[in-house]
């Protein structure tokens, strides 16, 4: 939200650091998981690009000195992330699946961290209930849809009617605006002033790392507070491998999505986090409320009548059993006792995961404990907190008082934002 001048400014002052950062973090790198070196060559080969593409052409674009120091400082920065990304890849060898941080820690993340009533054991049990009603609800729905079919195979089916490339990023902006039309329509939540999201192809350098799409929020203190949202076009692909990436996209599943990143989700609540004056609730953070409310959203606005189609339906719950197994797996590859292939495999057969795709989740939960929980505890805890709110509001219940008394908390653990809205102790199960 700069000027073009002041963000050059701060770019060359952290490029020229980056050699020392890599030179430091060759000292303190030590034993590393072989699924964290993998993960970290990756993500080198896409911060290499993006230097030679995209800061390229901002320094070129700056001119004069500032543009050749911008220059000059990335030149030295792409060659220590060559040099970086070579040391990476003699120390794979060396390296073990060792990664798991092991029960009594993932236990104490839960407990300090985000700050939940639970233990993984409790974890376990939460995500069971609901992958029995969510199969129960899949079952009801397909029926609906195409009798004598799975659920699985009507997905399937399904994935296949998708947007073009050409009208993909289009598809998704219309139904973000759709979404954002809906909330103000039936009074769900106020959308906070100023805020906007725009909706873009996801640039080459980040193209490696996100297959289909991905939300980046406005941050706390930025003065135009506008997220984006980034689109991977399969464009550039071979035309069978385009085809495979568009299964991603079902036109079915793209209201979920939408809603889920932007209205009422994720940019919405993230906006108005971003509002609030007290700076410690901007550090103090926890994916639990992000994601468990994003999810939430999904139930709630199917109930308030967004989407009506079996077929959207269908999606949606299939995505909140992925959800759900994400449980299982986050708590099995962090306690031992669920390998990496075994991670991928449930979210092959149970979850209706593509198998690359399986793998890539995997690799990302591998390195973010209790990150994968978030989504289903989350909404769980909401959902607790909203029966809370509707027992003592009685016949003065309103759904949008509860939004927005929820969401002006910020992005705090769900067992604080009980206390602040005034609900006491809830004895959540």
């Amino acid at each position: 939200f700069d000027t073009p001048r002041e963000r050059g400014i701060l770019a060359t002052r952290r490029l020229a650091q980056i050699p020392n950062m890599l030179r430091n973090a060759r000292k303190n790198i030590s034993n590393p998981p072989r699924v964290f070196v993998e993960s970290a060559i990756h993500t080198c080969q896409g911060a290499r690009l993006f230097l030679q593409t995209s800061l390229v052409e901002f320094a070129t674009c700056q001119g004069g000195m500032l543009g050749e120091a911008m220059l000059e400082a990335n030149d030295e920065a792409v060659s220590a992330l060559e040099s970086f990304e070579k040391f990476l890849e003699e120390e794979l060898p060396k390296c073990k699946d060792k990664f798991a941080v092991g029960k009594t820690v993932y236990n104490q993340i839960l407990r300090y961290q985000h700050q939940l009533p639970y233990s993984s054991d409790d974890l376990i049990k939460i995500a069971k209930k609901v992958i029995k009603q969510t199969e129960k609800e899949l079952e009801e729905t397909a029926a609906k849809i195409a009798k004598n079919k799975s659920w699985q195979d009507i997905v399937e089916k399904l994935k296949a009617d998708h947007p073009t490339a050409k009208t993909l990023v289009r598809t998704y902006e219309k139904e973000m605006k759709r979404a954002r039309k809906f909330v103000e329509q039936n009074d769900l939540v106020s959308i906070p002033e100023g805020e906007d999201i725009e909706v873009v192809p996801t640039p080459p350098f980040a193209q490696m790392l996100i297959p289909y799409a991905a939300y980046i929020s406005p941050a706390p203190m930025d003065t135009v507070q506008k997220g984006i949202f980034w689109v991977t076009v399969p464009d550039n692909l071979a035309r069978g491998e385009a085809s495979k990436r568009l299964l991603g996209h079902s036109k079915w599943g793209i209201p979920v999505t939408a809603l889920h990143e932007a209205y009422p989700g994720h940019h919405l609540q993230l906006t108005k986090a971003n509002q609030r004056k007290n700076l410690l609730r901007h550090i103090i953070t926890t994916s639990v409320f992000a994601e468990g409310w994003a999810l939430y959203c999904e139930e709630m606005m199917y109930e308030q009548g967004f989407y009506t189609d079996p077929k959207e339906r269908l999606l949606q719950l299939k995505d909140n059993l992925w959800r759900a197994y994400r449980v299982l797996i986050d708590v099995g590859l962090h306690t031992g006792t669920m390998t990496i292939d075994e991670a991928v495999k449930t979210l092959v057969e149970k979850a209706g995961l593509e198998e690359p795709n399986a793998d890539a989740e995997v690799r990302r939960y591998c390195q973010d404990p209790t990150q994968p929980m978030s989504y289903i505890i989350g909404k769980h805890l909401i959902q607790q907190i909203l029966a809370a709110y509707k027992r003592n509001a009685g016949k003065e219940f309103k759904l949008k008082d509860f939004h927005e008394k929820l969401l002006a908390c910020g992005t705090i653990p769900p067992t604080q934002v009980a206390a602040l809205m005034g609900l006491g102790a809830i004895n959540f199960k």
